[in-house]
């Protein structure tokens, strides 16, 4: 099991505008997994990530994407 997740995505006449992915483990080391339960989500009209952090008192906070160093994507 690399990764648990739920991935829910709303677009409107085709474009996208909404995103939500659900990731409910983190790998601790290789093959070892805790319950890390945490919420992604953002908007293409306002081009900013957010994550909920369930094991935190549900706290919200912006994050920045990982890049691949790819910029045509």
């Amino acid at each position: 099991m690399d990764c648990v997740t739920t991935l829910i995505g709303i677009s409107v006449d085709g474009e996208a505008k909404v995103g939500v992915v659900g990731k409910y483990f983190s790998e601790t080391e290789p093959g070892k997994y805790k319950w890390d339960p945490k919420c992604y989500f953002g908007s293409a009209d306002y081009p900013h990530l957010f994550c909920v952090d369930y094991e935190n008192g549900s706290k919200v906070e912006e994050v920045k994407p990982k890049t691949t160093g790819d910029s045509s994507k």
